[in-house]
This record gives C-alpha cells, structure tokens and sequence, in this order.
C-alpha cells in the first residue's frame, strides 16, 4: 500500500511539473523590434557541412582578438537545407555580432555587412 501512495506522488509531482512548465501548452512566437544598436557582423562564409563550422567560428575568433575586438554574440546564418542538398554544397556566414559603431579592416576571406 505504501508504495502506491508513493507511485502516486510521484505521477502527481511530474504532472504538476509539466503543467507548471508549459510543455502541454502551443508555443507563441512573436516579432519585436528594438532601438539596441548599431550591430556589426563579422563573418567568415563557409561552404561545406554545417557540422565543420566551429572550426570557422574559432578562426573568426582568433582574427578579432588579434584587433583587440570583443564580440557579444555568435551567429551563424545557414542558407541551405541540409536534407536536400548534398553537404559539400551547404552555404552558411558565420562569425560574431560586435555592438557600436566600429571600424572592421579585416582582409579576405572575412566579410562585414
């Protein structure tokens, strides 16, 4: 008797978890603007498997702090799908968003817009 009063409280414990937490409930997506700003992109384009990208996203990296820049986020942006086209093929930018109105002097592969 004592073990399904346990059963019980435990059922009644995740229950209550995942209403508490939503996971029942449709997702809301929403768009906002903000005046936060001005961003930069610094990115390097990569042409290949999205799974070899931090390779990319550490040479980004390294070319920044050679300039003594901060960034305050990563970003990659991935143009194809790669469940219909082949992996050598897949185009994406990847790199770092720097806040503020700073110069970018970088030379070729890396990119700013």
């Amino acid at each position: 008797m004592l073990w399904l009063l346990i059963l019980a409280s435990l059922v009644a414990i995740v229950a209550a978890f995942v209403l508490y937490s939503g996971a029942l409930s449709k997702p809301v997506f929403e768009e906002q603007t903000t005046s936060a700003g001005p961003y930069l992109f610094v990115y390097r384009l990569h042409v290949g498997p999205f799974k070899k990208v931090n390779k990319v996203f550490q040479q980004v990296s390294q070319a920044l702090r050679k300039t003594n820049m901060t960034h305050i986020a990563s970003l990659g942006m991935y143009f194809d799908d790669p469940h219909t086209m082949p992996a050598h093929t897949l185009r994406s930018h990847v790199g770092y968003v720097i806040q503020g109105n700073v110069r970018v002097v970088m030379c070729h592969p890396y990119e700013r817009s």
